[in-house]
């Protein structure tokens, strides 16, 4: 048993990177982390992250379930270098929690804002997946823009992103990267999802009620990638908003700090108090 001790639960729901599935793990951040380049937030921890826990530093704020979202979706993809994304998302109403949006608000209608999400999710997907220096992080050198809408589905965030890499990529090179991401491998966390990112090759999937619960809600499904006419590749990604996105990242998050020796044994925090 372990105790949070000085890092609060908001430490510790730590956002992964937006981009995470599409942005590759550092070689620089990688060696400053000891070598861990693993998944832990929302949806998947990147190198920034996880170097973070490796130094004792950690984000004062959680980041916006849909930014973990398409983080784990483009981690993998900086490999190729990132230099534009484009993200329209249709986010359930479980993520305005308890007790959500308004049945006359959402019923038979789309609501095209939810405050700040916007904001949060071009400023925080660039900082998670930036590079930390010292401890301060610079965030990557990218351009995004998006757009949040609140649609009527319960449990499960769509999101549909276009992307422009900096090197030139093939379809069967994106799907390599989507599959060889296992940055938790080996390291017996019990939450942790054995395959973080899963391609759905069927032309109408991911779909929030038959995708959302893959890996006991903790994987991120992709879908539909293809040629983008506007920049380079397109694709529509679905995660568990409440699960990868909240709960179970929160856990997933916990047995990797204790993992690494970030978390008082219980016995002692109580001695202490």
């Amino acid at each position: 048993m372990y105790s949070i001790g000085k890092f609060s639960s908001a430490l510790l729901a730590l956002a992964i990177v937006i981009l995470a599935v599409l942005v590759g793990p550092s070689p620089a951040l990688a060696q400053l982390a000891g070598g861990c380049t693993c998944p832990a937030g929302a949806a998947v921890v990147g190198p920034t992250t996880c170097s973070m826990f490796h130094v004792g530093m950690f984000p004062a704020t959680c980041t916006a379930q849909s930014v973990n979202h398409i983080a784990a979706s483009t981690q993998q993809l900086s490999f190729f270098g990132i230099e534009q994304i484009f993200v329209s998302t249709m986010q359930a109403v479980s993520g305005a929690g308890y007790p959500g949006v308004a049945s006359m608000d959402i019923l038979d209608n789309v609501v095209p804002y939810i405050g700040s999400e916007e904001e949060k999710m071009e400023a925080e997907t660039l900082k998670l997946l930036g590079r930390l220096n010292g401890h301060a992080v610079a965030s990557l050198a990218a351009k995004i823009t998006a757009h949040c809408n609140r649609v009527p589905v319960i449990d499960g965030h769509t999101e549909c992103v276009s992307i422009k890499l900096s090197r030139k990529t093939t379809a069967d090179e994106i799907l390599a990267a989507w599959d060889e991401y296992k940055p938790l491998a080996g390291r017996n966390l019990p939450f942790a999802p054995k395959q973080p990112v899963q391609f759905a090759a069927q032309p109408d999937r991911p779909q929030p009620r038959l995708d959302r619960n893959r890996e006991r809600g903790m994987a991120v499904t992709v879908g539909r990638l293809r040629p983008c006419n506007l920049l380079d590749w397109k694709f529509v990604l679905l995660s568990h908003n409440t699960v990868r996105g909240a709960a179970g990242a929160t856990i997933l998050n916990a047995e990797l700090l204790a993992s690494l020796g970030k978390l008082e044994p219980i016995t002692e925090a109580v001695a202490r108090a």
